[in-house]
């Protein structure tokens, strides 16, 4: 069975009153009184579990936190199977640091705490600082490792339930440990053992822990996990099985040595940034359909990249010859924004972005067939979070340019506005207002929308509630599979001087569960004539002037290229809204748009782009084909869905 598969009854939601399900600060208003109702007790379970004495009872089986800390440190050494190829896992623990290493062929993660804090190195490639709130999985891994659990349950502060499991109860304990991410685990209640651990992340995703094996009893009765299976720091299971250990501490219970600060350290990263002479990398930076895309040099070719500070790590399509630049490690699961897929992990020699060399890169291999839009110059390859977490990196929209340098300082206008942001599971995130609500948003330089909103955010909040809405299925993100798109006008939105009033948003299916909202793009960020991330310092710089709008198209169509021997006329609707003026001109899915207000529908379309962003009202000749024949046609701009007035 699937570790995700197993969720489901592991963890369900604490019968006397769930809290935050994120690290991100919990409401701060006071909870409505409302009257509960006592589920019936399942059957198996006591009236009223004893919580105290189940720990004492896993304490005496399996070692208490006392016993433990007397043999820290400890460093154990375990394969790990992820997508059926071998790695190995090294883990490093004393009595308030940690070390975790994962490595796979020239792939290196990890994460921990040493002496200056907690650090993490992700996907990206880069080892960062993270703040408290930021670095929940090398808290609550720390916790569990330690056996602190066992010291720091409350019964007037934390909650309890039984449920009833094919062998046997099982009590679910969740503590109220916010910068943990409420650590929930799940104990056997008739032998104490510790089944598994789930904790949340700062992003509102959850980290899964099953114990299945533990080791016999040592010289001091501790007992150790020896087979877990875990959502890790990549794919979606990880299958860990322990074949050396190593006690570093005193086994007669006074203090041990402690290991020395470089143990700690994190790992040396494979990454690495060749700087030119000059302070500042200049690329020119091209913006069509309001995606961003640059010229970069990678296996000794010249092709086209999408800038996506959106993207966990740079990506490779897999249907391009940039392909061939890859240095394969691992076959795991990918996540994109609304699927999961296949993907490939590995490294490319050499990415040249100007005169920036990024060498020994970190990457991803997915299908893009979302960039088949971009026509003759579409990207081969999403140019992602590497770049934006190991140097300074200024969008200027108003200019049409990319610069990267070692500080922001170099970047940043002395009239740029600071907003904080903070990092989460490999991403850039910053607080936005979003209709009334604080909420954390992805900032993705590779998404057009102004605001994509994730669909178990939207529900929670609420939205779009009774405002009208129209639905569709598209193709969005990486991925093959079409996604269901839920548009309504939202009201208001803001971040920092950005006012964000009446625009068209999206809500789009999520395979991941988040508390984040979702996320920011283009349309949205390009409101500023730039912006800086600085992500050492976590601040986004938003460069005044911060009220740039650009008109948007009143087709009430969605286009897709889809070339099938029309390669002068690629462009088919692969979406038509309702009410639209397309939808009012008959036009539907899968007519071929031939000429638009006199413009041909060439490979090149952003004139056809601009001919629907005219003023409402215009009247604008069609030419499209369907079953063969060309039909012609006038549509009357319009916006979909009412706007509101300021």
């Amino acid at each position: 069975m699937r570790l995700r598969a197993l969720v489901g009854l592991l963890f369900l939601d604490v019968a006397c009153g769930a809290g935050p399900t994120s690290a991100v600060s919990p409401p701060s208003a006071a909870p409505v009184p409302v009257a509960v109702v006592a589920p019936p007790t399942p059957p198996g379970c006591p009236s009223a579990p004893d919580v105290a004495d189940l720990l004492r009872r896993h304490a005496r089986a399996f070692g208490d936190a006392r016993i433990v800390a007397t043999e820290l440190p400890r460093f154990t050494r375990s394969d790990v199977t992820i997508g059926g190829k071998k790695g190995e896992q090294r883990v490093l623990v004393d009595r308030r640091r940690l070390r975790v290493e994962l490595r796979f062929g020239t792939l290196t993660y990890g994460m921990g705490q040493d002496d200056e804090g907690y650090w993490e190195l992700g996907a990206a490639g880069v080892v960062v600082r993270l703040e408290p709130a930021e670095a929940v999985a090398s808290a609550a891994r720390g916790w569990v490792e330690r056996r602190a659990y066992l010291s720091e349950y409350r019964a007037d502060r934390d909650e309890f339930r039984c449920v009833e499991a094919d062998d046997g109860p099982r009590l679910i304990v969740r503590y109220d440990l916010p910068l943990l991410g409420w650590p929930m685990l799940q104990f056997d209640l008739a032998s104490g053992t510790l089944l598994a651990m789930r904790s949340t992340w700062a992003d509102g995703q959850r980290m899964v822990t099953l114990f299945k094996a533990w080791s016999e009893a040592d010289d001091r009765g501790v007992r150790w996990p020896t087979e877990i299976a875990r959502d890790g720091l990549i794919g979606t299971e990880q299958e860990h099985r322990g074949d050396a250990t190593s006690h570093l501490g005193s086994a007669g219970g006074s203090p041990s040595a402690p290991a020395p600060p470089s143990d700690f350290a994190p790992p040396g990263q494979a990454l690495e940034l060749v700087w030119p002479t000059a302070p500042v990398v200049r690329v020119p930076l091209r913006r069509y359909l309001n995606e961003l895309s640059l010229r970069v040099k990678v296996g000794g070719r010249e092709v086209w990249a999408a800038l996506d500070s959106g993207a966990g790590t740079t990506a490779l399509d897999t249907g391009s010859p940039v392909i061939l630049a890859f240095r394969p490690d691992l076959q795991t699961t990918g996540t994109g924004s609304t699927e999961s897929f296949e993907a490939g992990l590995g490294s490319v020699d050499e990415l040249v972005v100007g005169s920036l060399a990024l060498r020994h890169l970190p990457v991803a291999t997915v299908p893009m067939p979302v960039l088949d839009h971009m026509g003759d110059r579409r990207p081969e390859l999403l140019v992602g979070a590497s770049l934006f977490f190991a140097a300074a990196v200024r969008v200027d929209y108003r200019k049409g340019e990319l610069k990267v340098a070692r500080s922001a300082d170099a970047l940043r206008s002395p009239g740029a506005v600071a907003v904080p942001v903070r990092l989460t599971n490999g991403k850039v995130a910053v607080e936005m207002n979003v209709a009334g609500h604080e909420a954390w948003v992805d900032i993705d330089t590779g998404s057009a929308s102004g605001l994509d909103l994730a669909s178990g955010w939207a529900k929670a909040n609420e939205l779009p509630g009774a405002l009208p809405f129209l639905e569709n299925r598209i193709l969005v993100g990486a991925g093959l599979d079409a996604t269901t798109q839920r548009a309504f006008r939202l009201g208001e939105a803001s971040l920092g001087p950005i006012s964000y009033h009446s625009h068209l948003v999206d809500i789009v299916e999520s395979p991941v569960e988040t508390d984040k909202a979702g996320s920011v793009g283009n349309d949205l960020l390009s409101r500023c004539a730039a912006i800086v991330f600085d992500v050492r310092k976590r601040t986004l710089w938003l460069e005044p002037p911060c009220d740039i709008d650009q008109p948007e198209s009143l087709a009430g169509w969605r286009l897709t290229k889809d070339a099938k021997g029309h390669a002068d006329r690629p462009w088919v609707l692969e979406a038509v809204y309702d009410g639209g003026a397309a939808a009012l001109l008959g036009l539907k899915v899968g007519d071929r748009i031939l000429e638009v207000g006199g413009v041909a529908a060439t490979l090149d379309c952003s004139r056809v782009d601009d001919v629907t962003r005219r003023p409402a009202g215009t009247r604008v000749s069609v030419a499209y084909q369907r079953d063969g024949a060309t039909v012609r046609g006038t549509m009357t701009l319009r916006p979909l869905l009412p706007v509101a007035v300021p």
